[in-house]
């Protein structure tokens, strides 16, 4: 009985000092340049060189900023944001632009990666 009752203290404790995990994009990641140029434009707020360590959802909120902004924006950069955003904001992915290898009930679904 005390095992047991040390091990559900044990998962508790764990589940208590969890954390969620934020996912940062490289610093080498192109989508950089790209803010940075928006931002030069003042299409979307500054961005400091400092600060080039993001995550995904910081870099999806200045698309989505920027996306807003559309008439300011050249059918390139348009287009540019719209890559972006189906890398990035995950609202955005759909089995249209992106491969998974598990269906929607978690079983191994390889059919569409290796068709022709």
């Amino acid at each position: 009985m005390k095992k047991i009752l040390t091990a559900i203290l044990f998962v508790f404790v764990m589940i208590c000092t969890a954390h969620a995990q934020v996912e940062n994009v490289s610093i080498d990641e192109p989508v950089y340049g790209f803010l940075k140029r928006l931002s030069v434009r003042k299409i979307i707020p500054s961005i400091h060189d400092y600060d080039r360590n993001m995550s995904k959802q910081q870099i999806t909120d200045y698309l989505l900023e920027a996306k807003d902004k559309s008439s300011l924006l050249s059918p390139t950069d348009k287009a540019l944001i719209q890559k972006y955003l189906v890398k990035y904001d995950v609202s955005m992915m759909n089995s249209s632009n992106t491969t998974a290898l598990f269906d929607s009930k978690g079983k191994l679904d390889v059919k569409d990666i290796f068709s022709n």
